[in-house]
């Protein structure tokens, strides 16, 4: 038993001194990186290698001084293209070291059976090189490449699950609209929703039934919970603006202000009777479909956050996941709680068709123009960009299908502490936001 446990404390002392090991040959990457930006006055990108440093080594002075008030310059003027180019350079030079010291450290790790510290090398290493072929495979991806996803989702069709879903139940049970308005409705029951239609066909809320489980589905195993519901259990969809507005009136209780602005919107959730209404200006439009793609991920994820209204998440999260979901089911986003120009965002790149959001993003990121992520976890829904909100759909995608783990630690830190989403995320991930936003686009320049 003694020898064992010796066995065992050595095993302890040999890991840790490889970590340091690793650590130490990222760092000095790193410090060389760092003072090359500073060479070339590219002060914020200087800053975030320093932080980066500290992450690791909180007590390194030389770091902490960088960036303590007069510790460098202030950022007037973004860097040119060619720095970005240089920048990228010296980034793909940690990412050579990197991802060989985390292979290395990952196979120790599996001869030694230490199987967790094992997983999270190897998903370091395939964070700093998205097509490294031997992390991917170590970690069951499915696919090659930058493309290649989590053993989650291996197999999955996403056409096919959205057509085996389940349209649920013609139902006849009496509604409050159909008694306060004296007019009869199709409606349904699903396996979680209550459906009802107002100048909606009960053809298309057969679809839009098989539409919300699908994303119901897609939710629960995203969250790694079977059993998890949404904040809303009944969806009221309609045709025309006349019949909306009279259910604001008849049936959500708010201040003659807050009435008047939910009139302006295409969809809202009533709290109170936990139902969500919405409206398109024609029958049979597909934007029903959309919205409820898009809306029914985000009454997913409220309450996997302790969270009864849909739109308390985090803007960036809330918006990612329903874009994230929109776009997996229905080839495009229509649906949105943000209303952003045709041409505005950084770059005046347009932002109004998602099909070019990531061909945008690669544009941005090699002109080191992409919004930081520091910024996308800060904006709100009424302020967020076109780029602001392309990214955080992309780093939900970038989250959900390369490392699902992750966005479950990001919502469960989340859901500990709702008041600051930047020191959640970097406490769940056991990352600094500087290090997701390199892995991001790490992965978003293999697409």
């Amino acid at each position: 038993m003694i020898l064992l446990f010796a066995a065992l404390l050595a095993q302890g002392t040999d890991y840790d001194a490889k970590l340091g090991e690793l650590n130490d040959a990222i760092v000095t990457e790193r410090r060389k990186a760092a003072e090359a930006l500073e060479k070339m006055r590219a002060w914020d990108w200087a800053r975030a290698e320093y932080r980066k440093i500290l992450r690791v080594y909180p007590s390194d002075g030389a770091a902490a001084a960088k960036l303590e008030t007069g510790g460098m310059a202030v950022q007037k003027e973004r860097p040119d293209s060619a720095a970005a180019d240089r920048y990228a350079q010296l980034l793909g030079d940690i990412a050579k070291v990197a991802a060989a010291r985390h292979v290395e450290l990952a196979r120790w790790c599996d001869e030694q059976k230490k199987t967790a510290a094992a997983g999270r090398h190897w998903e370091l290493a395939l964070a700093f090189d998205p097509i490294n072929a031997d992390a991917a495979a170590a970690l069951g991806f499915a696919g090659r490449g930058g493309v290649a996803v989590d053993a989650t989702w291996k197999d999955i069709n996403w056409i096919e699950v959205l057509r085996k879903s389940d349209e649920g139940k013609e139902s006849t049970d009496a509604s409050d609209l159909e008694a306060k308005w004296r007019q009869k409705h199709p409606k349904r029951q699903g396996p979680t929703f209550a459906w009802e239609g107002v100048e909606v066909s009960a053809d298309h809320l057969k679809s839009l039934s098989r539409q919300a489980e699908a994303s119901v589905w897609l939710m629960r195993k995203l969250l790694g919970d079977e059993k998890a519901m949404p904040c809303v259990k009944k969806i009221i969809v309609m045709t025309g603006k006349e019949p909306y507005h009279r259910y604001i009136d008849d049936f959500i209780e708010a201040p003659p202000d807050t009435i008047k602005l939910l009139k302006k919107t295409g969809g809202t959730q009533n709290l109170k009777r936990e139902e969500f209404a919405q409206f398109a200006w024609s029958k049979g439009a597909n934007w029903h479909d959309h919205v409820v793609a898009h809306s029914v991920a985000e009454y997913m994820l409220a309450p996997a956050l302790d969270l009864k209204d849909y739109d308390a998440p985090p803007a960036w999260l809330k918006e990612g996941v329903g874009c994230f979901v929109e776009y997996l089911f229905r080839g495009s986003i229509k649906a949105s709680c943000v209303t952003v120009p045709t041409g505005t965002g950084a770059g005046d790149v347009p932002w109004d068709d998602a099909s070019n959001w990531d061909s945008n993003l690669k544009g941005l990121v090699a002109r080191g123009r992409d919004p930081s992520m520091v910024d996308v976890v800060s904006v709100t829904l009424n302020a967020m960009s076109g780029a602001q909100r392309a990214k955080a759909a992309s780093v939900v995608r970038f989250l959900a299908l390369r490392r699902p783990s992750w966005f479950r630690d990001v919502v469960a830190a989340l859901k500990k502490n709702p008041k600051d989403p930047k020191a959640a995320l970097e406490s769940g991930l056991g990352l600094t936001l500087d290090e997701l936003d390199e892995f991001w686009r790490r992965w978003i320049r293999a697409q």
